[in-house]
């Protein structure tokens, strides 16, 4: 991207978005009642799911019964159809595009999908398993200024290795220095089996040390884990200020997700709403149909300026 800063007008304010920090904040407006819960214009984020190929199988993946084979046939938009939903989310005002699968880095065209979002002054982040990223991709994060997410749930690597079920842990190391030493921003995300302290900033002082540049923390959904929570987020970030932590729910429901085939939906897993599909529907009017477009919903993602 050219810019790391952009803006979209409201009724209510201002939205700012700062790419380089990935954060969102909404200047208000004289007239903004607190009270009220203002309808978005557009979606902030679109959560595209671009293919259901995975060439790994976590016990905890909400997609796993759907999950296709690395080889294994299917339906998935057209190079011109991807074209066409990028820019009618442009349109929308729309300003990060979370590219994940399955394992996005399968997508016979994910790089290319990366400079259509480019073009269109979007911030694209690529959510990685890390086993492996090719490098047409991994030179289009870079050329394009996108990020890599990694998914990484422990500084051992035994321990991440026997969670996962894959061995991923040595080529993300190795793929963080080479992010690190070229310039290329990461973030990692974990998916919390504890809520030990120690183990915590162990695990920070790894990611600190490794130049990572963002972390969240996720619950995993099929138990409950204690000690999660805003006194973890605030203990890490005193701890690590270099790294812009967040401890956060594993799913947010305020996003504009969109499946393989263009189908946009309320969420990519289990019983959904299907609002339209891309890029048949243009993207602002799917936002309307979605009963999670109010600014409350999207609390956790912007912050609000006194």
């Amino acid at each position: 991207m050219s810019s790391n800063i952009k803006s979209r007008k409201e009724d209510f304010g201002v939205i700012t978005y700062d790419s380089s920090k990935d954060t969102f904040v909404l200047v208000p407006n004289d007239s903004f009642d607190s009270n009220e819960n203002y309808t978005l214009s557009g979606p902030l984020t679109a959560h595209w799911t671009t293919t259901l190929r995975c060439n790994a199988r976590c016990s905890y993946c909400y997609l796993l019964p759907v999950l296709k084979k690395v080889n294994e046939k299917e339906d998935i938009l057209s190079k011109g159809d991807a074209r066409e939903f990028i820019r009618s989310f442009a349109q929308s005002g729309g300003f990060r595009l979370y590219l994940t699968g399955g394992e996005p880095t399968l997508h016979p065209f994910i790089d290319e999908i990366m400079d259509y979002a480019n073009e269109e002054k979007i911030k694209v982040v690529v959510n990685t398993n890390g086993i492996i990223v090719p490098e047409r991709v991994y030179e289009s994060v870079r050329r394009n200024g996108a990020s890599l997410s990694f998914s990484l749930d422990s500084h051992s690597g035994k321990e991440h290795d026997e969670v996962r079920k894959q061995k991923s842990f040595d080529s993300i190391v190795e793929m963080l220095g080479r992010c690190r030493n070229e310039g290329v921003d990461t973030r990692v995300i974990s998916v919390a089996s504890t809520g030990d302290v120690h183990y915590w900033e162990e695990f920070g002082r790894f990611l600190s040390e490794a130049g990572v540049g963002r972390w969240f923390i996720q619950g995993d959904n099929s138990k409950i884990v204690e000690g999660l929570d805003s006194d973890l987020e605030s203990r890490l970030r005193v701890s690590f200020p270099s790294l812009r932590v967040r401890v956060i729910p594993a799913i947010y429901d305020s996003f504009l997700y969109v499946l393989p085939d263009g189908t946009a939906c309320s969420n990519a897993w289990g019983d959904r709403v299907v609002y339209g599909k891309v890029p048949q529907d243009s993207v602002k009017d799917i936002w309307k149909k979605n009963s999670k477009n109010g600014l409350k919903d999207h609390l956790g993602i912007i912050r609000i300026e006194n």
